[in-house]
């Protein structure tokens, strides 16, 4: 189903467990109007054990009730609400993870091909593949708390990237034997604004200078272009877009404390000074007061 994009957009900046792995679960309870678009640093698999939902990709809408699985990759804007909770209270898994994630496990562990040949894939679960996925997802969430109530960080990745696994050849398995909707980018006319959105995510995590020239020249466009697509696609302009990516950044890093000096470094700053004025800027407070009206202690990224 084409479905007309009305909705915000935004980016959300997940922190992981060595850069590389979070997950969730909830219990919704509470109907939810509207899907905010967003996307990732990383990658989402959102597990959903019951409830009725749907779930967005760029042009595409799927909605059901029961279990299901929705397989996004970063960059890619995507959402999920859930509907009649009041009734029957939704529950979800959600895992985040990065290409680092990936990269510690073998490739010959994996099997995955198929599946990530797309951008956005959306399964439904038959009883079985339900029973599979909830004692896969259960105990990896299992996992990951005891492990980070111990701050055993060093422990918890190889153990997660067997979990994983095991999830990505299973999900991939089932993908190709069920009528899933999926959408890749890279069919589109405009898929290689995706590529530019995630070459953005690239360069602010690494602080590198790109700019809409560069990334014209690269996707062999003119720069009028890029930039006509770029907001259509994404909702805002490109500057708007690195901005909102390095602000997203610094504010996870102002929550677990880190001082201006420390963050001026760590986000490619020429100085505290101008990383303070760039804050100010966009938040209309100081880094400071907003560090302290939302620091959260114990928490490590």
């Amino acid at each position: 189903m084409r479905v007309k994009d009305t909705t915000p957009k935004t980016y959300r900046y997940m922190t992981y467990i060595n850069g590389a792995f979070f997950i969730s679960n909830a219990t919704i309870d509470k109907s939810q109007r509207a899907a905010l678009l967003h996307f990732h640093n990383g990658c989402e698999i959102i597990f959903i054990t019951q409830g009725k939902y749907k779930m967005y990709a760029p042009d595409k809408m799927y909605e059901g009730s029961g279990p299901c699985l929705g397989i996004f990759q970063s960059g890619m804007y995507h959402g999920c609400i859930f509907t009649d909770c009041e009734e029957s209270p939704a529950k979800r898994y959600v895992i985040n993870y990065t290409q680092d994630l990936l990269d510690r496990i073998p490739p010959v562990m994996l099997d995955t091909q198929a599946l990530f040949e797309n951008d956005a894939v959306v399964v439904p679960l038959d009883e079985h593949s339900f029973e599979l996925f909830s004692v896969l997802f259960g105990e990896l969430y299992d996992i990951y708390v005891k492990q980070i109530a111990s701050k055993n960080s060093k422990i918890i990745l190889p153990q997660m990237c067997g979990y994983m696994a095991v999830i990505l050849n299973a999900i991939n398995d089932i993908y190709q034997k069920s009528d899933a909707i999926s959408f890749n980018a890279r069919k589109s006319n405009d898929g290689y604004i995706y590529t530019i959105v995630r070459d953005l995510l690239k360069a602010v995590e690494n602080n590198e200078n790109v700019s809409a020239e560069l990334m014209a020249e690269k996707m062999f466009v003119s720069r009028a272009k890029l930039l006509a697509d770029f907001r259509r696609v994404t909702g805002k302009n490109f500057k708007q877009m690195t901005d909102e990516l390095r602000l997203e950044r610094i504010k996870k890093k102002l929550c677990l404390g880190l001082s201006n000096k420390e963050i001026a470094e760590e986000c490619g700053f020429s100085s505290e000074s101008y990383f303070i004025q760039f804050f100010k800027k966009h938040m209309d407070i100081s880094p400071g007061e907003y560090r302290s009206e939302n620091y959260i202690p114990n928490q490590k990224t």
